[in-house]
């Protein structure tokens, strides 16, 4: 048996067996989450330390969605009030929260997902579209003169090293070893012509044979600089 499980039960059972003076907290052995109910059976008195730890542990020895429900109530667990205190350090909150934190990630997930197929009305659509508008009626993106500090900027700068390039509009598209010598080659190591023999286009440093320089407008752009009117919004 998990040994989170054996000491849950321990404390269980140890107060099943006694009467409490002073301040208590009433404890569902069975959460309500998790099918328990509110009859007698399922209910006993904790101390406030008792009650904590109980919460603590149920994320111990649960699996799946129960896991998740527990991260949850063990978040909610650790406010304290005028009547109770809370023994939370740095290393408990740390676990707690990273584990609540990718459980409340994975309920984001596909189907599990509360807005997975669904679309917004037009109507919702529509004010969102207001709404931006507003925003930048100005003409100025709320973003725009807004100074990171250089904590800031060392943390994104951390966060972005050897994720996926996504230049040229592509993004997840990482550049291979022979993709950079090639462009390092193009672009630092001599000057590169486009030269064309009137219907191929190749650019190299010197002139193939029986080629020419400059490039050969494709029939889509010579159609297109043939249209008197493309040229008047160009």
């Amino acid at each position: 048996m998990n040994k989170y499980k054996i000491c849950y039960d321990n404390i269980i059972n140890r107060a099943r067996n006694r009467v409490l003076e002073g301040y208590t907290e009433l404890h569902h052995i069975i959460p309500r989450s998790m099918g328990g109910g509110d009859d007698n059976s399922n209910i006993v008195a904790l101390t406030a330390r008792e009650h904590f730890i109980c919460h603590i542990l149920l994320t111990k020895f649960t699996v799946g969605q129960d896991r998740n429900k527990m991260l949850h109530a063990a978040i909610i667990m650790k406010s304290a009030n005028n009547y109770q205190d809370r023994y939370f350090n740095s290393r408990l909150y740390e676990t707690v929260r990273k584990n609540y934190a990718i459980a409340a990630s994975e309920r984001q997930i596909g189907e599990l997902n509360h807005f997975y197929g669904k679309r917004h009305s037009e109507e919702t659509r529509a004010k969102m579209s207001a709404t931006k508008k507003e925003l930048y009626s100005n003409g100025k993106h709320p973003h725009i003169g807004m100074k990171r500090s250089e904590e800031a900027k060392a943390n994104i700068s951390k966060s972005r090293k050897g994720q996926p390039s996504t230049k040229k509009g592509k993004p997840g598209k990482l550049w291979t070893n022979e993709q950079r010598t090639k462009m390092e080659t193009l672009y630092t190591k001599g000057t590169y012509t486009w030269w064309t023999d009137g219907t191929n286009n190749i650019r190299a440093s010197e002139c193939p044979s029986g080629y020419r320089k400059g490039r050969t407008m494709s029939p889509s752009h010579l159609a297109k600089f043939s249209n008197s009117d493309y040229l008047l919004k160009t």
